[in-house]
């Protein structure tokens, strides 16, 4: 099964040394909102209120599962 690649976004504003968005290969919505739990924002990604999440695409079969690409905000 090919995997997809999700955006995964916050929403309002962003606070100095905090992640604004990642680029994640996964199954579905949920397994790509959970792999950016990581981050030390916590599980602000599972919220729909506070963190988009947008299909953008398909990643090729060799892709592994996981974060493709982060957007952190540095202070």
């Amino acid at each position: 099964m090919t995997m997809k690649l999700y955006l995964v976004s916050r929403i309002g504003h962003v606070g100095y040394d905090e992640y604004d968005g990642f680029v994640i290969a996964a199954n579905n919505e949920t397994e790509a909102r959970s792999l950016c739990n990581s981050a030390d924002e916590g599980d602000i990604w599972n919220n729909q209120l506070d963190a988009t999440c947008e299909l953008i695409g398909t990643a090729t079969e060799d892709t592994p599962k996981g974060i493709i690409l982060e957007s952190f905000n540095a202070g």
